[in-house]
């Protein structure tokens, strides 16, 4: 019997457990999640595509699950759209696939998981790994605890603590672009309205940003709506606020028609990672397997990353199953599937083209890439939107009022004394951020944390980490990288799901 232990109760980690489980019932499988219960940290918003559905989730009792019979993708103005669904290549077209909760998702998957042994452990944030001749034989929980393996299996999410310190323990360059996803779900008022648009799905593009890759979306379930917007983060104006973007974006003629008669009951926040695919994408070491998001798996066109991480999850498995059974080593080949990278590149090219001359050009290249697939994969387009380059400061919102306070009161955020926050280097602090930048930490952060307070002729940098919605934006963006983020102990943070397990 070998112990596995599988970090992170995400969708990758659950059917990596459930698989590894099933095919040698035999192996002690033990899964550990920071959040105080599974899907804690989660909050819907997420399509799932049908062949992954079926295959693997649809045998599951899901109280959310609505199939999308409806699709636009509009090109926002100021005060209008233009409609550009009819461009969309059938690849990009979500028509048939399901609208789910990955909370939801991800609580029948540890049902099942716990059904058939595996153990699952709440509040166990991972800071560390152990290793002997450079092979990683085991962990480092936030409470100092140290925990043997035999094999490790890394499904943190984007920017994950762990997953950031294996890679540069082994000096493991993954070039990955980041993006912050806001989100809020929203409950009707009445019975009235609600069945109007089940199953209808919009994304966005155009204003409020100048760039093509920003972008929102509005889901629309049986009984809720969830609605959010998507900031690259790749940005060089300082004075960008991704926070008023969104209630942009919320209040413009279109997107506030679809969601009038609705209460927001969650808010939140979610660093996304894409994985540029220039790459070789280096995710197995001796003893220990990096999966999911945390590899930036996310389909940047398609807008979907949930069915790659289920794939991840299952491939992992079925290979460490095939080499332990040989008995020749504990490292693993490559697991990642070569129609997931062919298709992360394509889309990678595609972005490029769509972040350049726009989406009619792009998705023009998309059809006759499906022809010209074998040549045109050989290039690598990289066009840069002049607005990243961009460093004029942009007129002041001051039609927008900031409501990250009252947003928070539906996060459920819960923390205790101690800042899990911190400045490593305060000096080089306040010369990028507050001198070169200009606050940039006060605008980038969707919750508030950060703040500079102007005491006695001098500017003081205060944190309020009870504010933390843990989407970790600051390390990403933070001039300097001057933002120390640890993990939080005994499952404090956000809680998007109120059922417990």
């Amino acid at each position: 019997m070998k112990d596995i232990i599988i970090v992170g109760a995400g969708p990758a980690g659950l059917t990596a457990a459930i698989e590894l489980k099933r095919l040698d019932p035999g192996n002690r499988i033990i899964i550990l999640e920071k959040s105080s219960e599974v899907g804690g940290h989660l909050v819907s918003g997420a399509i799932l595509q049908k062949e992954e559905y079926y295959k693997y989730i649809s045998k599951y009792p899901l109280n959310y699950n609505t199939i999308i019979t409806n699709e636009s993708l509009w090109r926002l103005t100021k005060n209008s759209y233009y409609n550009l669904t009819r461009f969309l290549p059938d690849e990009y077209r979500n028509k048939g696939n399901i609208l789910v909760d990955i909370g939801d998702v991800c609580k029948q998957l540890a049902k099942e998981a716990i059904k058939i042994g595996i153990e699952i452990h709440t509040c166990c944030g991972v800071v560390g790994f152990l290793n002997y001749k450079d092979s990683i034989i085991g962990l480092t929980l936030t409470d100092g605890t140290k925990i043997r393996s035999d094999y490790v299996i890394v499904a943190e999410g984007a920017c994950g603590t762990l997953t950031e310190k294996i890679l540069r323990h082994y000096n493991v360059k993954i070039n990955k672009t980041y993006a912050l996803g806001i989100r809020e779900e929203r409950r009707y008022k009445d019975d009235e309205t609600k069945n109007n648009n089940v199953g209808s799905i919009y994304h966005t593009v155009g204003w409020p940003s100048d760039d093509n890759l920003n972008g929102g979306f509005v889901y629309f379930y049986e009984d809720r709506v969830v609605i959010g917007y998507v900031t690259y983060l790749n940005y060089s104006n300082s004075y960008i606020n991704p926070y008023n973007e969104f209630e942009k974006v919320k209040s413009h003629p279109k997107v506030s028609e679809l969601i009038k008669n609705t209460n927001k009951v969650k808010y939140s926040a979610k660093l996304i990672a894409i994985n540029k695919m220039d790459g070789p994408t280096i995710a197995c070491f001796h003893g220990c397997t990096i999966i999911g998001c945390a590899l930036g798996l996310l389909d940047s066109m398609k807008l979907k990353g949930l069915h790659n991480a289920i794939i991840s999850g299952r491939m992992v498995a079925e290979k460490y199953i095939s080499v332990s059974t040989k008995m020749i080593t504990n490292k693993i080949d490559h697991f990642t599937d070569i129609d997931i990278i062919n298709d992360l590149k394509t889309s990678k090219q595609t972005s490029s083209i769509f972040q350049r001359f726009g989406s009619i050009l792009s998705m023009l290249y998309r059809s006759i890439n499906k022809i010209m697939f074998p040549l045109l994969l050989k290039f690598n387009f990289d066009f840069r939107n002049k607005w990243f380059n961009y460093n004029k400061k942009p007129p002041r919102d001051w039609n927008i009022i900031d409501n990250k306070e009252n947003s928070l009161m539906f996060s459920d955020i819960n923390y205790g004394k101690d800042s899990h926050i911190d400045v490593n280097d305060e000096i080089r602090h306040k010369i990028y951020d507050l001198k070169l930048n200009n606050k940039m930490s006060n605008r980038l952060c969707p919750a508030g944390v950060y703040k500079w307070i102007k005491e006695s002729k001098h500017y003081v940098f205060k944190i309020r980490h009870s504010n933390c919605l843990q989407c970790k934006a600051c390390l990403v963006k933070t001039p300097g990288n001057t933002i120390d983020w640890r993990v939080c102990k005994n499952g404090n943070g956000p809680n998007f799901i109120t059922e417990k397990l």
